[in-house]
């Protein structure tokens, strides 16, 4: 499994995400088979169309824009993901835009 980060450097909730996606594969039986790749290209982010960050691509799918996944969303979404199941049934912690990042008010 190939996991993308795609954020820019100076991108709080950008870390914020990279750390808890390194806990959260840590925390995963198949650790070993996952590629973490975290991408800070302007360049490279314009080609994938992405209009807010931090955005998370796993296996050439872009999952999420602008959001900053808690480290056990994010074990369950790469645990469903491996298993096709349906991701979107969880929430966001926080939501960031061009107001800033903020806990999500789902």
């Amino acid at each position: 499994m190939k996991i993308v980060l795609y954020g820019t450097k100076n991108c709080k909730s950008c870390d914020i995400l990279l750390s808890n996606l390194k806990e959260a594969i840590l925390k995963l039986d198949n650790k070993e088979n996952i590629e973490l790749i975290k991408v800070e290209s302007i360049i490279e982010i314009s080609k994938k169309s992405i209009d807010k960050i931090p955005a998370l691509e796993i296996d050439g799918n872009i999952i999420s824009k602008g959001f900053v996944y808690s480290v056990d969303d994010l074990v369950k979404i790469i645990s469903n993901y491996e298993e096709n199941l349906d991701i979107s049934e969880y929430d966001n912690q926080f939501v960031c835009d061009e107001k800033g990042c903020r806990l999500n008010d789902k």
